[in-house]
């Protein structure tokens, strides 16, 4: 059966307006609307102009409903720079990665996610010198952050945005820290905002995970780290 929300998806991934698809899949906005909203079945002439359109297999808009990122639930770096449209981009991406990370949780071990309540602190600084304590690091560098991560139970996705205006953002999902990062940018900036993001993961995002309510966020810069 076609998946109507996987619809509205690759069209978000697209950076398609729903009036913009209609005109370009040469289906009424009338019809597009209601397939969107449940209300009417797709032929295959209308799923073939959709699949070709939106760059998707077919196969794709028939599997099992696929769960969105609420905008409310993600951490940006730059929310205020992006337009609505790079932003949903961005978390389509992000929700076609969650389904990626269900596909190969069902099939790999992946590492626990091996983080540390960090809420009590109220300095950034004390703060990672508590996350830098917990993991024995020490103060030495670290020599390859996504690595360490990874190795911590921390889900790195790349952000394949065609802009500069979005740089990365954070996500928790059933216990599981994601970072989704902007490959466009130059080298350094990309290792600034890992560490940006990471500090946000760790600072911001942690009361959130412990069910506490987001006034308690706080940010952290990458000198913390």
């Amino acid at each position: 059966m076609f998946k109507p929300g996987r619809l509205a998806l690759a069209r978000m991934r697209r950076r398609y307006t729903a009036r913009l698809l209609a005109e370009e899949a040469d289906v009424s906005p009338v019809t597009l609307s209601r397939i969107e909203n449940s209300k009417q079945e797709p032929d295959d002439e209308t799923v073939e102009k959709l699949v070709r359109v939106l760059r998707y297999p077919r196969q794709f808009f028939f599997m099992p409903d696929i769960d969105g990122i609420d905008v409310q639930a993600a951490s940006f770096r730059s929310l205020t720079a992006m337009s609505a449209r790079e932003r949903d981009a961005a978390l389509a991406s992000g929700a076609i990665a969650l389904e990626l990370v269900d596909w190969v949780s069902a099939r790999f071990h992946l590492p626990t996610p091996d983080l540390l309540d960090i809420e009590y602190q109220t300095e950034p600084t004390a703060a990672a010198r508590a996350l830098r304590q917990y993991w024995a690091m020490g103060e030495r560098p670290v020599g390859h952050l996504i690595k360490l991560l990874e190795s911590k139970g921390v889900r790195v996705f790349a952000l394949a945005e065609n802009t500069r205006n979005v740089d990365a953002f954070s996500y928790w999902r059933n216990g599981e820290p994601f970072i989704f990062l902007n490959t466009m940018k130059t080298p350094n900036a990309v290792v600034l905002m890992r560490l940006m993001n990471w500090g946000t993961s760790f600072c911001t995002d942690m009361a959130d995970h412990m069910d506490a309510t987001r006034s308690t966020k706080r940010t952290c810069s990458p000198a913390h780290f």
